[in-house]
C-alpha cells in the first residue's frame, strides 16, 4: 500500500527511506512532475530513476499583477485531469512511499491549498505545501548532487517564483519573479523585468558578495545553454561574457526567431528567463555558468532518505 509522507526537512521525526520504490511529485507553477525512483542505502546511497513523467498545466498563468488572484475552475479543471494521469501512474509502479510537494501558485493563489487539501479528501495524496526558502534549499540540494560546486549561487526561476540560495552559507530567498509573474508584474516587458530583478537582488544584499559559479535550474535554462554549447549541457560552462550577451539578446529580442522555435512553448518565456540571468550577473561577480539536470525532485529524495539534511 503506497504511504504518502510528510517532508523530512520540515519534519525530522518522519523515518528515513532505506530501501524500496519512492514516488516524488512536484506541483508547480507550470507543471505537474513526477519521478519513481528505486532507492538502495546498502549500496551506499545509490538509487535508479525508473520512470519520470511531466504534464504542462500552465497554472501560474492564472496569477495577476497584484497578486490577489484565484486557480479558477479552468485551471483547477486541467489540474484535475493532469493528478487523474499521475494517478493512474502511481498505480502502475505502486511505490512504497510518495512524497508530494506543491510550491508558488499553490501556496499564493487563493484557493490554492483548498486544492491540495480536496487532494487528500479525494485520493489520499498528502501534498506538503512548501514556502520558498524551503523551495530554495530543496532545489540546491538537488542541484548539487551532481555538481561539484563549493561556491556560488543556484537559482531556480520557476512559473511564480525565483529562488536563490548561497552555496557556500546556505543563506537563500524567494521572488514573485518566476516566468508568468514577471510578465505579468512587468507589463510584458523583459526590458523592465530585468530591472525589477535587479533591484530586488541589490536590495537584498548579500547577492553582491557571492563569488564562483552561477548554477541554474531547469530544462528551460539548459534550453538556453544549448544555444550556446550544444545539445549536451551537463558538465559544461558558459563564461560570464558570453551567457550576458545571450541574456542580452534574448532580453531585447535580437535572438533570432527562428531559433527560439526551435523550442516550441518557449518562445514567449525565454526572454524572461533571460532577464532573471542579466540582472544575476549585473549584481553579482559570477564568472561561470553551469546547467543542473537535477533540482527540487531529487533534493526531496535526498532528504527523505537520509542521505543529507
Amino acid at each position: 500500500m503506497m504511504q504518502f509522507s510528510k517532508l523530512r526537512l520540515l519534519h525530522p521525526d518522519v523515518a528515513p527511506v532505506t530501501c524500496g520504490v519512492i514516488a516524488v511529485m512536484d506541483f508547480g507553477s507550470s507543471a505537474i512532475n513526477l519521478t519513481i525512483y528505486d532507492v538502495d542505502q546498502s549500496q551506499h546511497g545509490a538509487y535508479k530513476i525508473l520512470d519520470k513523467t511531466k504534464i504542462d498545466t500552465a497554472a501560474g498563468a492564472a496569477r495577476t499583477a497584484d497578486g490577489q488572484f484565484y486557480l479558477g475552475q479552468d485551471v483547477i479543471a486541467v489540474l484535475e485531469d493532469a493528478a487523474q494521469s499521475m494517478a493512474e501512474m502511481l498505480t502502475q509502479y505502486s511505490p512504497d512511499y510518495v512524497v508530494a510537494t506543491a510550491t508558488s501558485v499553490f501556496r499564493d493563489a487563493l484557493d490554492g491549498p483548498k486544492w491540495c487539501e480536496e487532494q487528500y479528501q479525494k485520493r489520499g495524496w498528502l501534498i506538503n505545501l512548501i514556502d520558498g526558502e524551503t523551495e530554495a534549499r530543496l532545489s540546491a540540494l538537488g542541484a548539487l548532487s551532481n555538481i561539484d560546486c563549493t561556491s556560488g549561487l543556484v537559482i531556480d526561476q520557476g512559473g511564480g517564483s525565483l529562488e536563490v540560495y548561497d552555496i557556500s552559507s546556505g543563506r537563500s530567498a524567494s521572488f514573485p519573479f518566476g516566468v508568468y509573474s514577471l510578465m505579468k508584474l512587468a507589463e510584458g516587458s523583459p526590458l523592465r523585468a530585468t530591472q525589477m530583478v535587479e533591484e530586488a537582488l541589490q536590495q537584498l544584499g548579500w547577492v553582491a558578495e557571492v563569488d564562483g559559479d552561477l548554477v541554474t535550474v531547469g530544462r528551460a535554462m539548459r534550453t538556453i545553454g544549448k544555444m550556446l554549447v550544444g545539445e549536451e549541457t551537463q558538465q559544461k560552462t558558459v563564461s560570464r561574457d558570453a551567457m550576458m550577451a545571450m541574456a542580452t539578446d534574448l532580453t531585447t529580442g535580437r535572438v533570432d526567431a527562428g531559433c527560439l522555435k526551435a523550442y516550441p512553448g518557449y518562445e514567449t518565456r525565454l526572454p524572461y528567463r533571460g532577464a532573471v540571468l542579466q540582472a544575476v550577473l549585473k549584481v553579482s561577480p559570477l564568472q561561470r555558468i553551469r546547467f543542473a539536470d537535477f533540482a527540487l525532485r531529487e533534493g526531496v529524495l535526498l532528504t527523505q532518505t537520509g542521505w543529507t539534511k
